[in-house]
Order: C-alpha cells, then sequence, then structure tokens
C-alpha cells in the first residue's frame, strides 16, 4: 500500500498513573484481561475504561480493586479514585496507594451497551426479512442455509447457520463464522440455549472478562474452548 507512518501515528498503550492523591479517572467499564506484571513476575488483572472523549485506558489491579470490581459490570460509568496512602508494615517497601473504585448501579453508558447488543445481533431475520451487516441476502430459506452474496465481488457461499431467535421467535442466522462458535460454546461449556442472544452474550462477558466485540472474538473462543 505504500502508507507513510511518522512517530506522531504510533498508537499508544495508554496506561493511567495514580501519583498524587485525588487523581482519578472516569470512563465506561469496557473489559478486563490477564497480562503478566514484569515487576512482580505475577499475574495482574487489567481493567479498560472508555473515557468519555472515546479514549481507552488501562488500569492496573490489584488485590483491593480486583475485589471492588467483583461488583460492577460492563457497561456501567465507574470511576477509580487515589484516596490514601498507607505505611507498608514492611521495612524499606513503598506505602500502599489506596485507589477506591464508584460506581452507580443506574448510571450506565446506554449507547456502548446497544453497539454491544447491534453486534451481537447482526444476521439474517426471518421476521424483517433482511440481512443486517455487511453481507447481502440473495436467497433465505430456513430450511436450508441461506446463500450469502459478498457485495464487493457477487461471490456467493453457504452462510453458517446458528438459530437463534428474534424478539418474535423467529430464526435468525448469523454470517459471522467466530459468532457461531462463540454460540456453540457458550451452549456446550455454559449451558446457555443457543435462541438467548442476550444472555449468552452477558454470561460470555462475565466469564471471559472481556467486552462482546469483533475484536475480541479469537480470544473469547480460546477461553471458552479450555473451560
Amino acid at each position: 500500500m505504500g502508507y507513510n507512518f511518522s512517530e506522531d501515528d504510533k498508537v499508544a498503550s495508554n496506561w493511567f498513573k495514580f501519583e498524587t492523591i485525588g487523581d482519578r479517572i472516569q470512563g465506561t467499564y469496557i473489559g478486563k484481561r490477564e497480562m503478566l506484571n514484569q515487576l512482580s513476575g505475577n499475574n495482574q488483572t487489567v481493567y479498560e475504561l472508555k473515557t468519555e472523549n472515546g479514549e481507552i485506558w488501562n488500569v492496573g489491579g490489584k488485590v483491593g480493586i480486583d475485589s471492588q470490581m467483583t461488583h460492577v459490570k460492563f457497561g456501567q460509568i465507574i470511576e477509580f479514585r487515589f484516596i490514601e496512602e498507607r505505611k507498608s508494615k514492611k521495612p524499606g517497601m513503598n506505602a500502599a496507594k489506596i485507589i477506591q473504585v464508584f460506581a452507580k448501579k443506574e448510571l450506565v453508558d446506554k449507547d456502548w451497551l446497544l453497539e454491544q447488543e447491534a453486534g451481537m445481533g447482526q444476521g439474517y431475520s426471518g421476521s424483517s426479512g433482511g440481512y443486517q451487516g455487511e453481507l447481502a441476502v440473495e436467497e433465505a430459506s430456513f430450511t436450508s442455509a441461506p446463500a450469502v452474496a459478498v457485495q464487493a465481488t457477487g461471490y456467493q457461499q453457504p452462510a453458517p447457520v446458528m438459530p437463534t431467535s428474534d424478539a418474535f421467535g423467529a430464526p435468525v442466522y448469523h454470517a459471522h463464522p467466530k459468532l457461531n462458535e462463540i454460540i456453540t460454546l457458550a451452549n456446550k461449556k455454559l449451558g446457555v440455549p443457543v435462541t438467548e442472544q442476550m444472555q449468552i452474550k452477558t454470561r460470555v462477558m462475565e466469564v471471559t472478562g472481556l467486552a462482546f466485540i469483533d475484536a475480541n472474538y479469537d480470544v473469547i473462543i480460546d477461553k471458552l474452548r479450555v473451560m
């Protein structure tokens, strides 16, 4: 392609640092992951926040934060705040930074939740008679896989068939193979019926700690497979 990128185009991995008492960060809780802490040599939970201006920030977890975050759900708007320092009981150790998590159950990012729901619900719907997504349906039959045409090329191939249902009980076919696999694994590993789309999304996010978005499908599948 030959695009020219400069130093200004580097994608930053934003880590929020609590340096002074009173430091805080607010945002929508959109995900968490485990990673190796190079200093301690132990795994650490990392929480992801989307701030009001759309930036994604990482907040490193520790025992106090982790215990508080068990009461928070994806999509809630929360705040991490550095409230005090406590002197370490071990000589020579730095004072412990006490981070308080603030959240209200009713304070949620409705737009973000709707985006996640839309991502889960893309597919061929019998009630609407059309396909919602990047592909266009040429033919459809609830007794066989619908033939799907990629708009750019006209190439036809059968869409992966995983029946779920919409709000009216009509079958829905998903043309996203990774989404189909997640639905199958959620049914097999978590016991969630394939027809319960929102329950699948909620349970998968709870057990994997990952936001239900395309970018996380591969990791979600890997986590479900080993359960």
